[in-house]
């Protein structure tokens, strides 16, 4: 039971610097599949200078995105196929960024309750009040991460160049708050 309980931990904060590396541009390195040995995902090229890991190269490959070697990689049918890929790549950093943020905000709203729970601060946030419920809290969180959520994907439906703008800046201030916070945990 512990052995697992380790390993799920390991995975999961694994994921969650995965993603901030991502988000932050960082070459990363995933595990083989096959081997275990760690390979670099930037070293999985495809058109359009993106990077994919193995399991999503044989995906796409499979729904005829990405033509075969030797394929003829012209034509209409492919311009059509590149556009899909473009978007679900952009769609992919994007979700990336938007669970960095979300993450950040569930741990606002944690450090939040713990130390009004332990009377060692107030909230400062105007739309809390003072000494705000948990439920307020909670509702308050929710409901912010909801419109961040529909934002970002207004913003990637239309294509906008301001979202990686909106989900950086967004990030940048939430995990300014979490840092600002944490002051307070220790």
């Amino acid at each position: 039971m512990g052995r697992s309980l380790f390993s799920v931990c390991h995975r999961t904060a694994a994921a969650i610097l995965s993603t901030v590396a991502l988000a932050c541009g960082a070459p990363l390195l995933a595990q083989g599949a096959d081997d275990g040995q760690p390979i670099e995902l930037a070293s999985l090229d495809i058109p359009g200078g993106f990077a994919l890991p193995p399991r999503e190269v044989e995906a796409a490959n499979d729904t005829g995105l990405i033509p075969a070697p030797g394929a003829d990689a012209t034509g209409p049918g492919q311009a059509r196929m590149s556009a899909e890929l473009d978007r679900q790549l952009r769609w992919k950093k994007a979700r990336s960024l938007e669970i960095v943020f979300q993450a950040l905000n569930l741990v606002d709203g944690v450090q939040t309750i713990s130390c009004l729970r332990s009377g060692m601060c107030s909230e400062s946030n105007p739309l809390f009040g003072r000494n705000p419920s948990t439920a307020k809290i909670v509702g308050v969180k929710a409901a912010g991460g909801l419109v961040h959520l529909l934002g970002t994907r207004y913003l990637f439906k239309r294509n906008s160049r301001y979202l990686k703008t909106f989900q950086i800046g967004s990030i940048a201030i939430q995990g300014g708050v979490v840092a600002w916070n944490t002051q307070f945990m220790f």
